[in-house]
């Protein structure tokens, strides 16, 4: 049974403004909840300990596998408290970048996954099935 599609956006120098706005913006919300976590502590020196937990709380972590059979990366990533209509996948050309809404928790979260060989961006496909996300990238020298 195939799952739903993943709406998938390659960035390129044409359309990257939005998304690095998004990720500037990322950095702040992760500052800002390490501060309120800070200020609500009696005693100094934990600023290591608070700006770790505000990335728990805003970059999405799931347990994941990454594949590499020669021809193709394949990501597996499991997301269950998240729907297809509030993932993203962003193609960029040297990672995957997973955008997600957790249905229990309406703050956007992010998980980066680099790549270490050139894929095909245009040919990236991601589909959701059972809380499991499905990412295929075809390496750029598949073919030869």
């Amino acid at each position: 049974m195939a799952g739903a599609p993943v709406k998938s956006v390659v960035i390129t120098p044409d359309n990257e403004a939005p998304f690095l706005r998004k990720f500037g913006g990322l950095r702040d919300r992760i500052q800002r909840r390490a501060f309120e976590l800070y200020c609500r502590r009696a005693t100094l020196g934990a600023d290591k300990a608070d700006w770790l937990q505000a990335e728990r709380e805003t970059i999405l972590s799931p347990l994941a596998g990454i594949e590499d059979n020669g021809k193709e990366i394949r990501i597996i990533a499991a997301v269950p408290d998240v729907d297809a209509g509030h993932l993203t996948v962003d193609v960029l050309p040297g990672s995957i970048v997973v955008e997600g809404e957790a249905s229990t928790n309406p703050v956007e979260r992010y998980s980066v996954f680099p790549l270490h060989d050139p894929i095909k961006p245009a040919a990236v496909t991601a589909e959701f099935s059972n809380g499991d996300l499905t990412i295929v990238a075809p390496k750029a020298d598949a073919a030869k």
